[in-house]
């Protein structure tokens, strides 16, 4: 990569190295702040500083995790026992130096909240300086921190032949917790290897071996996919690789092919050869050149293929700046170990975060209890626990020792920004791939893979590549992948910086929710980097990558075009055969802003209008034919072709959405009107039916049922001229309301066509003028063709051309290049005008279709509102004569929709 550091920056980082002194072991007492004695053990340190482990008399083991080991300490800073008789123990016998000095206290945990000590106490003042100082340089060395796969097994592998018996053997039992898989499936591993297979039975250390373990690796999670990689590289049928199919591998797959070829030259078959002899189990094989698909599955989990290089674990910023210029920062709640209402309070979380890298630290610092009111650092007014903090005195040791450099005022300029991985829980096991950096690069959930129930030790998935097209800022830029489990649980994730990640086939382990690297759980990938080409400059880059091929093509295509002008000329008339020497081929651009296929094409000699002599020489017919030739005609786009335009459309259809939306609210307070009203003749009705009932069980004489008949029908009438007249100004206002959107949109439609209209002329005399420089360069070339072809004419005929004759001909080839020169330039300047012409006219013409649209309105509305009153007379007519009370409310409202579409449909039957 460009940015990549030599490879000799990578020598820098070396896995730290167990001193003999720790491996062979060293007697302490251990000690417990709940106990009142200690207990006498052996410490050690495995040869390869997984662990640190401690044997007491009884020959029991107990061990930790090196990688979990958050800090040492000793002499004062480190924990002292609380009970006297315990003190008085650890402070007798023939003992060097005080106690204090010879104490040691590791804090480990898993996070920087659950942190528990481990207390020793050596015999030796300078033995607990030592360990304190080695085990922090195995905990914090960081290639110890990022393991490699192969590393992560051997890892496992020391972790059993520690805890063994008291007969010196690996319990089954312990076995099982390590591998992740079914019961049944390690038992029948076991079985394969002839291991003993019961929880209480035990394993001879002599007997497992690494190859033993590495044999029931490969029973419990056997891998079909690196037999399917090493048969696709070369393998075919035979049961190894040659050193060059290696080398071809190393080089094309493996590498990374941003990285200059100088700097990072390719490999070589004897640092191939290197590899095969270093991971090769067969010694036969490597001798003769040949890897086995055992020796290539060890290569993919070795060293030298961690998905991220060594160099780039080291600090690869600039951290030449001041702290302050870095604005790093934590939480004023920094203090908390727990919940922020009933929480306890402990000072050892501000030693953790600044042992993580944190380098400002924010205290919340409130007035203490009266009566002395000693500052305190605590979570505001609530029942968590208190540190005391004091303030006058800290504050004056910060001024004296910073100075200038401390940083007092707030940050106003520069903002701090807070990240966040977010994820959910999915059903399944699956993996999901996320890119994480600037907004524009920044893909959360972009790709996930099927999930593969049923089957959480060895899942493959052959799908397709997830690809991230481009990548703007690949420094700010990381890759999450996470992989979950089908109950939803995640079982681990990892997130890599874009600019470090080596292509190929890598191992990549897995890290708890806590960053903490897990042991076994890993994703095995294959990866392709590579720079970002728009396709715009695809053809550009391919024929700087692929030159020979790009020119040949070219050529191709420059005698292609020759024949295809050969036979154009051959069907040309007479007046272009006198210019049958000359090639007139002038290229077709297109153009996305006025300049289209139709609008700008190379027209013949025939076609192109005659353009007057500037000169006071008669041109002769071959220059004039060769200027009319490079003429391009140039055509105005028409006003149907604006209308074309996406941006016009796009306005059109907005408008469309708003008119329908009007009209579909006219529409249902129309509906609404009319129900109410055939819900209160109804009502009516059947009032006055029920009377008319009355009066027949009464008995009542007949000039009362008369008089109930005439009270009916005139509050019917009445009824009636009320609809209308509701009805009637209902329509007037929505007719008001629908005019008023259209004229609106009409002045909005022809105010977007001009802009739309002046952004393509705009663009069109820009790729005029251009057009016009290159067929000025283009009548130069021709003319200086036709002088070349005369000269090569006369040397042909056997002519003996003296000094006089070629400054003849020369002077008349000036002349006639400037009269050339001059007419091109006339009918450039009469195109131009001509086009700018034009479009005047087309501005003016949609000028003009404005007017003509508010006329058109105008007329159509007024058609509407003569015809409103008769319209609605007859629809209540035809309600009271009994037809609309036989329809139903949905044929109405049909009808009611039918009229709506036809206005919607009558809005664009206008110019625009």
């Amino acid at each position: 990569m460009a940015g990549a550091q030599p490879g000799v920056h990578a020598l820098q980082l070396r896995r730290a190295t167990v001193p003999e002194r720790l491996s062979t072991g060293e007697k302490f007492m251990k000690w417990d702040d709940d106990c009142t004695s200690g207990t006498p053990v052996t410490l050690y340190v495995d040869p390869q500083g997984y662990y640190l482990y401690w044997t007491d008399q009884n020959k029991e083991t107990d061990l930790l995790d090196i990688s979990l080991i958050k800090d040492t300490r000793t002499g004062r800073f480190a924990k002292t026992p609380r009970d006297v008789r315990l003190r008085e123990q650890l402070d007798v016998g023939a003992l060097q130096g005080q106690m204090e000095d010879r104490l040691l206290t590791v804090v480990c945990g898993s996070d920087m909240v659950n942190i528990s000590f481990l207390n020793f106490c050596a015999f030796h003042e300078d033995v607990a300086k030592e360990w304190a100082k080695e085990l922090f340089t195995l905990a914090s060395n960081l290639l110890a921190q990022n393991l490699s796969r192969e590393s992560s097994l051997e890892k496992v592998y020391s972790r059993l032949t520690l805890q063994l018996t008291t007969w010196g053997s690996i319990p089954v039992k312990n076995i099982f917790p390590l591998l992740p898989a079914d019961r049944r499936r390690v038992e029948s591993a076991l079985e394969v290897c002839s291991l003993p297979t019961g929880r209480n039975d035990s394993i001879p250390l002599d007997t497992f071996t690494q190859d033993v373990y590495r044999q029931l690796l490969n029973n419990i999670c056997p891998r079909n996919d690196i037999d399917t990689i090493f048969s696709d590289i070369g393998a075919k049928s035979r049961p190894y690789l040659t050193v060059e199919q290696m080398t071809d591998f190393l080089n094309n797959k493996q590498r990374d092919s941003r990285l200059n070829e100088i700097l990072y030259p390719h490999l070589k078959a004897e640092q191939v050869q290197a590899l095969v002899e270093k991971y090769e189990p067969d010694s036969m094989l490597s001798s003769r050149g040949q890897i086995s698909v055992e020796g290539f599955a060890r290569y993919l989990s070795g060293e030298e293929n961690c998905i991220i290089p060594p160099e780039k674990l080291d600090l690869s910023e600039d951290i030449t700046q001041p702290l302050s210029h870095y604005f790093i920062n934590s939480s004023h709640n920094t203090y908390l170990i727990a919940g922020q209402l009933a929480g306890t309070s402990s000072v050892e979380i501000y030693r953790q975060v600044l042992l993580s890298g944190c380098r400002c630290v924010e205290l919340d610092v409130w007035k203490g209890k009266a009566p002395d009111e000693e500052p305190i650092i605590t979570h505001g007014f609530t029942m968590t626990t208190e540190i005391s903090f004091k303030q006058a005195k800290m504050a004056e040791y910060c001024r004296k020792i910073f100075g200038d450099a401390l940083l007092i005022d707030p940050l106003e300029k520069y903002p701090i920004i807070s990240g966040q991985f977010l994820s959910e829980k999915r059903v399944g096991v699956y993996v999901e791939v996320e890119m994480i950096g600037l907004p524009v690069d920044t893909r959360w959930k972009a790709f996930r893979t099927k999930s593969s129930q049923g089957n959480a030790i060895n899942p493959v998935w052959d799908e397709e590549p997830m690809i991230f097209k481009r990548v703007v800022l690949p420094t700010l830029a990381s890759l999450r992948i996470t992989a979950y489990e089908d109950n939803g649980r995640c079982i681990g994730h990892r997130i890599i910086p874009v600019c470090a990640i080596r292509p190929g086939y890598r191992y990549i382990s897995l890290r708890n929710e806590r960053n903490q690297t897990l042991t076994l759980p890993s994703i095995f990938i294959y990866s392709e980097v590579k720079d970002y080409v728009p396709d715009t400059y695809a053809d550009v880059i391919e024929a700087l990558s692929n030159p020979i091929h790009y020119v040949n093509l070219m050529e191709q295509r420059s005698h292609q075009l020759a024949v295809l002008t050969q036979e154009e000329g051959e069907m040309e008339t007479d007046g272009d055969q006198v210019n049958g020497g000359v090639e007139s081929v002038s290229e077709v651009k297109t153009s996305e802003n006025g300049l289209n296929h139709n609008s700008l094409s190379p027209r013949s000699s025939v076609q192109i209008h005659q353009t007057p002599s500037s000169g006071p020489v008669k041109p002769t017919a071959k220059s004039e034919s060769v200027t009319q030739s490079a003429l391009a005609e140039v055509q105005a786009q028409s006003v149907e072709e604006l209308k074309q335009k996406k941006a016009f459309t796009r306005q059109q259809k907005k408008q469309y959405k708003e008119l329908k939306d009007l009209m579909k609210k006219h529409h249902k307070q129309t509906s609404e009107l009319i129900s109410e009203h055939a819900a209160r003749q109804k009502q009516l009705h059947s009032e006055f039916l029920r009377q008319r009932v009355a009066l027949q069980k009464t008995r009542s004489v007949l000039s009362q049922d008369a008089a109930l008949q005439q009270q009916e029908s005139s509050r019917l009438s009445e009824l009636k001229e009320q609809q209308q007249q509701m009805l009637l100004k209902l329509r007037q206002e929505q007719y008001y309301k629908e005019k008023y959107c259209k004229q609106e949109h009409a002045k909005q439609l022809v105010e977007k066509l001009v802009s739309v209209a002046e952004h393509c002329q705009s663009n069109q005399l820009k790729k005029l003028k251009e057009l016009s420089e290159k067929e000025s360069k283009d009548l130069k070339k021709k003319m200086d063709k036709q002088r070349q072809e005369k000269l090569n004419e006369a040397r042909a005929q056997g002519k003996t051309l003296t000094e006089e004759t070629k400054m003849e001909m020369d002077k008349a080839h000036v002349n006639e290049v400037v009269q050339a020169v001059h007419r091109l330039q006339g009918a450039q300047n009469t195109r131009l005008e001509s086009l700018q012409k034009k479009h005047e006219e087309i501005k003016q013409q949609i000028l003009e279709e404005k007017v003509k649209l508010q006329t058109q309105l105008d007329q159509e509305y007024q058609d509407k509102f003569r015809r409103l009153p008769l319209e609605i007379q007859e629809f209540v007519q035809e309600s009271e004569s009994g037809v609309q009370s036989r329809r139903d409310s949905a044929a109405v409202e049909k009808q009611i929709s039918v009229c709506a579409d036809a206005e919607e449909r009558a809005v664009f039957d206008t110019l625009l």
